[in-house]
């Protein structure tokens, strides 16, 4: 079959939004494979049966952010603690089987490339899109618990990807709003962003290239367009020799997409991921060839990094969707090694009566699982509606999200909370997102709960603690 260049192309596909003819028209044309969003088990299920029987190879990849199990992506799937929750434990045995089960799920409805682990630091606890994506704030811990989890991949049957090269913790920006600055020296990024790959690329199925300025390396252009970057650090400084992926084109920091193609293929990219108009690039790649016919080449060999890869992934063992994806015990046996506390004796635990206060809960908030669990172990809840107050219960859901700008609470938010702990005798601050919002009120509440994720065994788990049924043992893997 002669060499297409479509193949180096990877479109997005999201479910609900992203026209399935599309779709089929872009997997016989050859590109070779397919990022996708959303879903049932059922869609994915027949999506991927039906793109790899379009596609004129004999396989494609499909892959999938499933960064914290399946459940981010898909309803009624298990959804898992998630990377800073796993930090709080420093157990490499609960990142293993986090990566296992990922693995084995998503094989078992045809995905079988992951998206994973992201070995980001938080540093920064303004970061709106690292935050409990990262394992934690030290390299070494990052570094540990990765490769613990990339081994359950493996042995689950996918593929692994590394991400954000060369790291994405230290900046205070979303990129998929805007482009990312990072201020630090290349000596400092080389002692503390680049330690966890500099011990993990030899296990890398893959390398995702950041959409970040790092003037350190390259003033000019973004970590993704820049042979500075690629060339430079990750395949000679590095001497990484595997796969390299984009960062998806789409995202708004990068510009023009066919610009950005470009840039990235001559800085040393294997896959454009997810381009806002795949028919464009296509289009644009095959020009590429009739103007410059040395281009073939270079198509060739990212081409041939994709063949070793799926004859990696091609020998696995397959599990049913019905054996993979039984609700197991992995979060409930996690939450008392990963939820942390802090502060005073926790006051609360003696009382029978909660006045609480919701911040960026997504449904009803005496309908989630926290608020279920009080009430089954005996607490009467009611909102908090202003003035004095015994008995104050804090509850933070704000965290990270695609293209939301930030992770924390707002100004507003802030004076919201600080002016009814002021008038609260009795007080407890629970969080299910970012930790980072404790910062401001260490003292203010008297007792602290960080579950680091919303997930529902975590949240059942955070009810008990705070009745004092239940010991926490986490230690925050970051600064508060």
């Amino acid at each position: 079959m002669p060499m297409n260049p479509a193949r180096i192309v990877h479109p997005g596909f999201w479910f609900g939004k992203t026209d399935i003819e599309d779709a089929r028209k872009w997997a016989k044309m050859g590109v070779g494979g397919f990022c996708v969003y959303g879903g049932t088990r059922e869609e994915i299920e027949t999506f991927c049966k039906e793109m790899r029987g379009l596609s004129p190879y004999a396989e494609i990849f499909i892959s999938a952010d499933y960064e914290d199990g399946l459940g981010r992506w898909i309803k009624g799937a298990e959804l898992l603690p998630s990377n800073m929750a796993i930090g709080a434990s420093g157990e490499e045995e609960l990142a293993m089987k986090k990566g296992l089960i990922t693995a084995r799920q998503a094989r078992s409805i045809g995905i079988n490339w992951i998206f994973a682990p992201v070995v980001d630091l938080a540093s920064d606890p303004e970061n709106p899109i690292v935050n409990t994506r990262a394992f934690g704030k030290d390299p070494m811990l990052v570094t540990r618990l990765a490769m613990a989890f990339m081994s359950g991949l493996s042995q689950g049957g996918t593929l692994n990807t590394l991400k954000h090269f060369p790291g994405h913790g230290d900046t205070s920006k979303d990129s998929h709003l805007e482009l990312p600055f990072i201020s630090k020296s290349f000596d400092k990024l080389f002692d503390s962003d680049l330690v966890p790959y500099k011990t993990l690329l030899k296990f890398a199925d893959s390398i995702m290239v950041g959409h970040l300025l790092i003037p350190a390396i390259d003033d000019e252009n973004p970590s993704s367009l820049s042979e500075k970057t690629i060339r430079g650090i990750l395949r000679q400084k590095l001497n990484y020799k595997g796969c390299v992926v984009t960062d998806a084109l789409l995202m708004k920091a990068i510009g023009d997409q066919k610009e950005a193609a470009l840039k990235a293929l001559k800085a040393g990219a294997d896959i454009l991921l997810a381009p806002s108009d795949p028919y464009e690039i296509i289009d644009y790649l095959n020009q590429l060839i009739k103007e410059d016919y040395t281009w073939k080449e270079h198509f060739i060999n990212a081409v041939a990094t994709q063949e070793i890869l799926l004859t990696k992934n091609r020998k696995v063992e397959i599990r049913t969707p019905e054996y993979a994806f039984f609700k197991s015990s992995y979060s409930m046996d996690a939450a008392p090694r990963c939820i942390t506390e802090f502060g005073e004796e926790n006051v609360l635990k003696k009382e029978n009566s909660l006045s609480y206060m919701e911040i960026d809960c997504k449904s009803d908030f005496e309908s989630t699982p926290f608020a279920k669990q009080l009430k089954a172990n005996g607490f009467k809840l009611a909102p908090y509606t202003g003035g004095e107050c015994k008995n104050l219960l804090i509850v933070s859901f704000s965290g990270y999200a695609s293209f939301k700008g930030f992770a924390n609470f707002t100004k507003e938010q802030k004076k919201t909370v600080e002016n009814a702990l002021t008038k609260a005798k009795n007080s407890a601050f629970v969080s299910f997102g970012s930790p980072f919002v404790h910062s401001d009120f260490k003292t203010k509440a008297q007792y602290h709960l960080l579950a680091y994720c919303a997930n529902e065994d975590f949240q059942i788990f955070c009810a008990d603690a705070l009745c004092g049924k239940a010991k926490v043992t986490g230690k925050a893997p970051i600064e508060i």
